[in-house]
């Protein structure tokens, strides 16, 4: 993508916003880095349809999200091209996640956050239907799948994680990982 287009999809997101500010959801916007997402990878298009929904715009601007660099995307759909029918699994699905915006059709995943979860499925359709709400090692206990790729950005840091009633030595990532 082209940087013009880059600061045009920026200048659509702000007259949007703009025009949003005087609803109070509004007067804390934290950041659009993911509607920037959205716009780039998704197309303008789909951009512009979100703020028909402020209420969807006011979660997205002010959840907390790390945002995965388009190149990395990029990267990461070179390196898939030939496995384009095989599984991809995210143990730590948010509305940031990779598999939303590469070109993957066959996606599992789950999600903690009630909320996030109720989002991903009304902004990813198509590409949420396998998705699951609940915690990542309690389903994946219940499953017997198994998955050609794990492709995620999950949570480093949080710790506080029991497996099989034992505490991990490990933060929650590591131990997905694991």
């Amino acid at each position: 993508m082209k940087q013009t287009d880059i600061e045009d999809i920026k200048n659509e997101i702000w007259k949007n916003v703009d025009r949003l500010r005087a609803d109070p959801r509004f007067l804390g916007l934290r950041d659009t880095r993911l509607l920037e997402l959205i716009g780039v990878t998704l197309g303008v298009e789909k951009l512009s349809s979100l703020f028909q929904n402020a209420e969807l715009i006011s979660e997205l601007t002010n959840v907390y999200s790390i945002i995965i660099p388009t190149y990395v995307l990029r990267f990461i759909e070179e390196l898939i091209k030939t496995e384009n029918k095989k599984s991809i699994f995210d143990p730590w699905i948010t509305m940031s996640s990779p598999v939303f915006y590469i070109q993957a059709d066959n996606i599992f995943g789950t999600c903690l956050i009630p909320r996030e979860f109720e989002t991903i499925k009304f902004l990813f359709k198509e590409k949420s239907q396998n998705i699951k709400l609940g915690d990542t090692l309690n389903e994946l206990s219940k499953s017997k799948q198994i998955f050609d790729l794990v492709l995620s950005s999950p949570p480093f840091g949080i710790r506080k994680r029991l497996i099989n009633g034992e505490r991990s030595p490990f933060d929650f990532a590591t131990t997905l990982l694991l």
